[in-house]
């Protein structure tokens, strides 16, 4: 079965690279897996950790982002793409068209054709922006609300936290593009109709 993940990785300090680094480590103690790490450019040349295939093919804070991951899914023909997320993983408060482009791209990678899998560390609802320094809070929110909707047009997810049903629950038909259903709350570390393929290599 073969996996890209989609995340930030070791050696880049990018936030969720050490949770990349070990849903990877844990992903390639199964036989049946073959992995395929895409993850962040480095700003300066360094080796990469022993015992991993790493793709380094897009970078934070750039919209050229969708571009560049679709052509390297499409090179490895994978059978799931997993996206490990925050709301800053493909850009930074000064970058915010950037950050909310990389959002969009599990929905755009199903589009495309591929089960797409989100690891997700943020809901816009638990997020506090008072401290945070974001100038417009209003235009914020309503860009993290819309994001997290697309995210959740992904086959399947896990939330580290509760998701409104009544907010992310949309009534759209059941198409090839339409969201995953969500009952009520999605406890936390749960997935939606999961692939498989992934249920039977036991991750989830």
């Amino acid at each position: 079965m073969k996996i890209c993940l989609v995340s930030s990785f070791p050696p880049s300090k990018i936030v969720l690279n050490e949770y990349g680094y070990h849903v990877a480590k844990e992903l390639q103690t199964d036989p049946l897996v073959s992995l395929t790490v895409m993850a962040d450019k480095l700003h300066e040349a360094e080796a990469e950790l022993a015992g991993f295939n790493v793709e380094r093919c897009w970078e934070i804070n750039r919209l050229s982002n969708h571009g560049l991951l679709i052509r390297a899914i499409r090179e490895i023909r994978p059978d799931v793409v997993w996206f490990n997320l925050v709301f800053s993983s493909f850009g930074n408060r000064d970058h915010p068209l950037a950050a909310f482009s990389g959002l969009t791209l599990p929905a755009v990678t199903r589009m495309a054709g591929y089960y797409t899998h989100v690891t997700l560390h943020h809901l816009m609802d638990h997020i506090d922006l008072n401290d945070s320094g974001v100038r417009n809070k209003t235009l914020f929110r309503m860009a993290g609300h819309l994001a997290t909707r697309m995210i959740l047009t992904a086959n399947s997810a896990h939330p580290d936290r509760q998701i409104p049903r009544r907010k992310y629950s949309l009534p759209l038909p059941r198409d090839p593009f339409g969201p995953a259903r969500i009952s009520g709350f999605l406890p936390p570390r749960k997935s939606r109709t999961p692939h498989p393929g992934l249920r039977k290599v036991g991750h989830l």
